[in-house]
């Protein structure tokens, strides 16, 4: 099956979000553009070359809703196979990111598929993203977004900020902030947060998703895991 416009909205609503302004400071950050210096220490900061698994919470803070919506659940990562984030709550759903498709599997266990032949401009914004955030390929994300970025010494976290050049995205979002600890080692998954706001930064009705992530670890990738990414492989080429 194909998956609609909508689809990739709620994807990347799921998947790339950050803090709200009052401890990222969007505004300052977005007036410094990465260097090419920064965009070296960025791949470093963020370099995983194992695969990982980390349990996370979300929030979504919409200007038409009085209280924000939750959700938690788990991401795996190989940096051979791709991403698969698990919702396990208010209600099941999974999302499988790999090279070329985008795999979703509803609560009632119906597949939906989208390839990068049918629309490269979603699959090209998704992969790069997942990518660069697992593996430290930042040069990547250059070719979909604008990159900021703040690492003052004296703080024990940087901010990355992402301002999507994408019309498609655009319209889902127009920022992402990434918050990572400086202080993790390189065998640790370093990002601790991703905020992403729907409309422009200094809105104050802008929409806010929040997800953080929680006690990352190098695992191996389990018998489900590999399962999942089969179903995304085998309904990709269908």
């Amino acid at each position: 099956m194909k998956i609609r416009n909508s689809l990739s909205k709620i994807f990347i609503f799921t998947l790339v979000a950050l803090l709200s302004g009052r401890a990222l400071a969007c505004e300052n950050l977005f007036s410094h553009p990465i260097t090419a210096s920064e965009l070296k220490q960025m791949s470093k900061l963020l370099v995983n070359s194992n695969p990982l698994q980390t349990q996370f919470e979300q929030t979504r803070k919409l200007a038409i809703l009085k209280r924000p919506l939750k959700s938690s659940g788990r991401v795996s990562f190989s940096p051979k196979r791709g991403v698969i984030w698990q919702q396990q709550k208010p209600f099941k759903t999974t999302l499988i990111l790999q090279a070329n498709s985008l795999t979703q599997v509803n609560s009632q266990g119906q597949v939906s598929v989208i390839t990068g032949g049918e629309s490269n401009t979603i699959s090209e914004l998704l992969s790069p993203v997942m990518n660069g955030m697992f593996t430290g390929n930042i040069a990547a994300l250059q070719e979909s977004f604008d990159l900021y970025f703040q690492n003052d010494v004296d703080k024990e976290y940087w901010l990355l900020g992402l301002i999507p050049k994408n019309n498609l995205a655009k319209k889902a979002f127009s920022s992402i902030v990434i918050r990572g600890d400086n202080i993790a080692t390189k065998s640790e998954f370093s990002i601790q947060t991703i905020v992403l706001t729907s409309n422009a930064i200094k809105n104050k009705k802008s929409d806010v998703t929040t997800i953080r992530f929680i006690e990352p670890q190098t695992h191996s990738l389990g018998k489900n895991d590999l399962q999942l990414f089969e179903l995304s492989s085998s309904n990709s080429v269908l």
